[in-house]
């Protein structure tokens, strides 16, 4: 099944087409029309690729942090009882 467009998309559509339309008034109506799909494929495939690249860069920056928490847990978790003792005694 297909999700329904989210509303940025269909705003970013409207101001494609908006800004589009008038710049098209000497054409043909199919020209028009399909000078406008494909500004609207070309925004909705830019949305797509925007959206993707957040997500993982999301994702490589979650990633990152639990390795580095994990570094940071194996550093302390490293002194033995015995040196603990010594260092404080």
């Amino acid at each position: 099944m297909s999700r329904p467009p989210s509303s940025s998309a269909c705003l970013t559509s409207l101001m494609v087409l908006t800004t589009l339309l008038p710049n098209f008034q000497a054409g043909s109506v199919s020209q028009v029309i399909a000078h406008d799909l494909i500004a609207l494929l070309v925004a909705a495939l830019l949305f797509r690729l925007l959206r993707l690249v957040a997500v993982y860069w999301l994702a490589v920056g979650f990633i990152l942090s639990a390795f580095q928490a994990a570094r940071s847990d194996r550093a302390h978790a490293s002194i033995s009882p015995d040196r603990f003792l010594k260092e404080f005694q």
